[in-house]
């Protein structure tokens, strides 16, 4: 069987996948001690975002930080 990636064949995540994904980044945002939290604010390092295309990409138009 040949992998997706060296097919170049890349499956579109659902909007219930997408959802999932927002609620575990969530979930692990709010399991951080309050501390590492106020930090990762401080330093403008408490952002995400859930995207549907190759890392690649988007990693250009995104912020810095950190």
């Amino acid at each position: 069987m040949t992998d997706r990636k060296e097919q170049g064949d890349r499956r579109a995540v659902s909007p219930e996948e997408a959802g999932r994904a927002e609620r575990v980044l969530r979930l692990a945002w709010m399991s951080l001690p309050g501390p590492h939290r106020q930090l990762l604010e401080a330093i403008g390092a408490s952002q995400w975002q859930v995207v549907d295309e190759p890392l690649g990409g988007i990693v250009r138009v995104m912020p810095i930080s950190g």
